[in-house]
């Protein structure tokens, strides 16, 4: 079973934090949109191997594995 990462941008708190992890990439993007209009932060969705699948690639911290 792959394992997909929903992370939030929170500067304050050190850069992205996990939020949810799932193994439908499809239903985390949607619960990624959401999040991201609910808190006006930036969201990403990460594959297995690390890569953005859905949401903001690139801002000051790189993918934060825990």
């Amino acid at each position: 079973m792959h394992r997909y990462e929903l992370q939030l941008w929170e500067p304050e708190k050190g850069g992205w934090r996990v939020v949810v992890t799932a193994s439908d990439p499809e239903r985390l993007a949607r619960t990624a949109r959401t999040l991201a209009w609910q808190t006006q932060k930036p969201v990403r969705v990460l594959g297995p191997d690390g890569a953005v699948i859905d949401g903001d690639a690139v801002l000051d911290e790189p993918a934060s594995r825990g």
